[in-house]
């Protein structure tokens, strides 16, 4: 990479100064602002002038002095000691064989011993309904994160948490069957607080007409089971439309089959971190630095969904992770002290655990707020938007804002197909290059095309852009988000598009100009497909 090049470079020549650095010294290149102060900059000599005891500017001309100058057409030395490199174009010219050599590989890092093994929990709806559109924003987010860490040379298991006990169940298995038995005609009470949805109708239907009345006798939990197999078929099928797979489904009854619960409570009694009143059992989280103690084990003695979500992250932690992200709603956001000061009290660090919180999601259309579907008059599921949209514009979309926002989707701008619409947009240009290529002639290795005529602003440009992105990669996947990915696409895009306009592609009259230019657009396409798979977003080439 050029930034490597260039800070092997000023290590190398601080080694030749005999300077001793600091051990918090960090060499950070960066690009400036301003495009006038060259294509890199770095603050190294004001970073070293405390330790070193001497004037920055005056560090700054020392390592100018001593660097290697065929790295550079020139370097410069601006305000209290910035060091400014303009690069020759020779080294942009390599970075383009290296991205047509490594192609989708660009910038990966492969999996060694500091390879962390991460769990990544997402999306974890409970089975007692279809997914909503806020439960599908963090179906794709989970997924391009998990994407985004594999090429930063992570080893990732997507998980997907199935809560398959307790109350919320019980009541699914009952109103099940009392919208069974209502199917066959009989007059029955529908249970205090149960689900309503069309959807349970909609199969209590479905299991009348398979199984007619065969089903009148069963007990309410094995309409439970009935009902969370549907409705997790319903969720996995929805999951695989939106281009979202999972490694593992941990159902909750595991824990309980190995009274996993049970033993988690009793290595927090034991450690002395339980306390037990007015009939309860409270985790003494207030500890670890959360704003009150918790209860874990309620007065009727029933166990709290806390202290099961306690012994599954302990379970991940045995199952041998170093890392756990967890994507969840907005309306837990409660949980992250308490869960981090319930992994504190098990030993464990609490920054093991890395909590997402994601935000809601309003759809629009025609500038109205929809809430309701058309086909049940109830809220709008992730599937039907994704019918009715495409699953590449709900990914692209979804992914252009930070989870910490809240998202407006335009339902009418996702079908557009205008440079408006922001997928629309990016994949024509991907189209554009694959258009370009089908009509070009077979072009030579590369290694045989003259790519020093690549020398116009647009083309050197193309070229900055597509140094960045591997740092850009590295950068999502500490912050885990994405967004920063479809901002890029849209810039690269609009890049070619502007290249493309101002300069011939194809000409027949000068061949060499035309194989330079044809590798530089091939450049492209690579990096657009390498953001459409960490994004989960196809690029067609045609449209």
């Amino acid at each position: 990479m050029i930034r490597q090049v260039i800070k092997n470079s000023i290590l190398q020549t601080l080694e030749k100064l005999n300077y001793t650095l600091p051990d918090n010294f960090s060499l950070d290149i960066e690009v400036p602002r301003d495009e006038t102060h060259g294509d890199f900059s770095t603050n190294a000599a004001m970073a070293l002038a405390k330790s070193l005891k001497k004037n920055p500017r005056e560090i700054a001309a020392q390592i100018k002095e001593k660097l290697d100058a065929s790295l550079f057409e020139k370097i410069d030395i601006a305000g209290a000691g910035f060091i400014n490199f303009y690069l020759k174009n020779n080294l942009w010219h390599n970075l383009l064989k290296q991205v047509i050599t490594e192609d989708l590989n660009y910038g990966k890092i492969p999996q060694g011993p500091s390879s962390k093994k991460i769990n990544l929990e997402f999306v974890s709806v409970n089975p007692t309904g279809p997914m909503h559109v806020a439960h599908g924003r963090w179906a794709v987010l989970g997924d391009s994160i998990a994407n985004v860490l594999e090429h930063c040379g992570e080893i990732v298991t997507r998980e997907y948490y199935v809560n398959d006990s307790g109350n919320q169940v019980d009541l699914l298995g009952k109103s099940l069957k009392a919208r069974y038995l209502q199917a066959l005609g009989e007059e029955v009470d529908f249970p205090e607080n149960g689900y309503h949805g069309a959807y349970l109708t909609e199969f209590a239907e479905k299991l009348k007409e398979q199984y007619g009345d065969s089903l009148k006798n069963d007990t309410y939990e094995k309409f439970r089971q009935t009902g969370i197999n549907y409705m997790m078929n319903l969720i996995k099928d929805c999951l695989k439309s939106a281009n979202v797979s999972f490694d593992k489904y941990f159902f909750e009854s595991e824990l309980h089959k190995e009274d996993a619960v049970n033993k988690t409570l009793n290595k927090l009694k034991a450690s002395g971190h339980t306390y037990e009143k007015d009939g309860a059992v409270f985790f003494k989280s207030t500890d670890f630095g959360d704003d009150k103690d918790r209860v874990i084990v309620k007065e009727d003695k029933q166990n709290t969904y806390f202290l099961a979500d306690i012994a599954y992250h302990l379970n991940k932690l045995e199952r041998g992770f170093n890392l756990l992200v967890n994507i969840w709603g907005a309306d837990h956001h409660g949980y992250i002290n308490r869960m981090k000061a319930a992994l504190a009290a098990l030993g464990f660090s609490p920054d093991t655990l890395i909590l997402i919180i994601g935000q809601l999601v309003t759809l629009t259309k025609s500038g109205e707020i929809v809430k309701m579907s058309k086909r049940s008059g109830e809220m709008v599921t992730f599937q039907e938007l994704i019918d009715e949209v495409g699953k590449d514009a709900v990914r692209f979309i979804y992914l252009t804002k930070s989870s910490n926002s809240n998202l407006e989707f335009d339902i009418e701008l996702a079908k557009k197909q205008s440079q408006e619409n922001p997928v629309y947009y990016v994949q024509y240009a991907h189209a554009r290059i694959c258009s370009i290529l089908r009509n070009a002639p077979e072009m030579p290795e590369i290694d045989n095309v003259n790519l020093a005529l690549l020398t116009e602003k647009e083309e050197i440009d193309i070229l900055k852009k597509i140094e960045a992105l591997p740092g850009l990669i590295r950068i999502c996947g500490k912050s885990m988000e994405a967004h920063q990915l479809t901002h890029y696409s849209q810039e690269l895009s609009s890049l070619f598009h502007s290249f493309y306009n101002k300069h011939k592609v194809l000409n027949d009259d000068d061949k060499e100009m035309t194989f330079a230019r044809l590798y530089l657009i091939k450049a492209i396409q690579i990096i657009l497909n390498l953001i459409g798979k960490l994004l989960g977003v196809t690029m067609p080439e045609k449209m």
